[in-house]
């Protein structure tokens, strides 16, 4: 489970006169300037009860909630962890060119660079991806590998999102694998009744 976790300077609320209020409505209503108007916000008595019932939310959540991914699942990562999927996307975009369209294999950087100076505008780009990485997973992460010989599956219970492993760049990655790792966990649950009734997923 993801939830857009936004700057708490814009979302806070302080009481004035008889209402709760962001810092944005704030500074509208005033007749001071910035400065005088950021000191007496910052007198300002906070909605401590609003925060306290997110706080619990944010508990129940992270106690509650799992999410499973497998290596170099893509999807668990979005839409917050930029550093991973930019450079998975590439190498899938770029693996894909080369089993379906071969004769543009040697133009492929060329294409994108192209792309992306003409389509883009990379500013702006970079400035979504720092409001993308606001995300955040309100859930236990479980990390799922295979061993080397494939054989067997290795599980690790991560203590938190900063925990997810980075992109690493294998030679031997491709579209077809980055596929794979998205579709084997939920195409091997099963879900079985327990005797209270409820029915809980089986890995």
């Amino acid at each position: 489970m993801v939830f857009f976790k936004p700057d708490i300077g814009v979302v806070e609320l302080r009481r004035s006169g008889g209402d709760f209020i962001t810092l944005d409505t704030f500074l509208m209503r005033s007749m001071q300037d910035v400065t005088a108007t950021e000191e007496a916000w910052a007198l300002l008595e906070r909605d401590t009860a609003n925060h306290e019932k997110l706080r619990k939310l944010e508990e129940i959540l992270l106690e509650k909630s799992v999410n499973h991914l497998f290596d170099k699942d893509i999807v668990p990562r979005l839409p917050g962890c930029h550093q991973f999927f930019k450079p998975a996307l590439k190498m899938a975009a770029r693996t894909a060119v080369t089993e379906f369209v071969p004769f543009w294999t040697g133009r492929l950087e060329e294409l994108v660079d192209k792309f992306r100076e003409k389509a883009l505008d990379l500013h702006a780009l970079e400035n979504t991806f720092d409001e993308l990485s606001r995300y955040k997973h309100l859930c236990k992460l479980h990390l799922y590998k295979a061993t080397p010989d494939g054989k067997s599956v290795i599980h690790e219970a991560l203590l938190g999102e900063d925990a997810m492993p980075e992109w690493e760049q294998d030679e031997m990655d491709t579209w077809r694998y980055v596929l794979t790792c998205h579709s084997i966990v939920p195409f091997n649950i099963r879900y079985e009744c327990p005797e209270n009734g409820e029915p809980e997923p089986e890995s």
